[in-house]
């Protein structure tokens, strides 16, 4: 099961820029002070795109970053199978594209909740996920 957090931000930020590039905002930070190295944003590969790349521990990390408005609806639920079985084919070309070995591979998923009212995110964060 995943971790979640909740972060402060500020509400006219979340309102200015799109919710999508807002959460993907929010998780490269929470990448970030948690030791992963960013390798690329917004990549596309293919007919497909992966929102982040990093990389810790030797490990490179493909991560799906899904954000909704409100903490009733989870955004855990907005990632279906399809879309996981898609990001892993998208993976798998990139990494033989760039002659990443598999085992050194893997898909993480960050679902962020946004709380207009208190200015609040709950950040969760799933690895390696299938």
């Amino acid at each position: 099961m995943g971790r979640f957090f909740i972060f402060h931000y500020n509400k006219f930020m979340a309102i200015t820029k799109s919710l999508g590039n807002f959460g993907e905002q929010l998780a490269r930070n929470f990448l970030l002070r948690r030791g992963y190295f960013i390798i690329a944003n917004n990549t596309k590969i293919g007919h497909g795109e992966i929102d982040i790349i990093a990389e810790i521990n030797k490990t490179t990390v493909f991560i799906e970053v899904k954000t909704l408005l409100g903490f009733q609806s989870g955004a855990e639920e907005s990632l279906s199978r399809r879309q996981i079985i898609k990001l892993k084919q998208i993976i798998s070309i990139y990494c033989r594209q760039r002659m990443i070995k598999a085992d050194t591979a893997r898909l993480d998923f960050i679902a962020i909740n946004l709380d207009r009212q208190s200015g609040k995110a709950r950040i969760r964060h799933y690895s390696n996920i299938s």
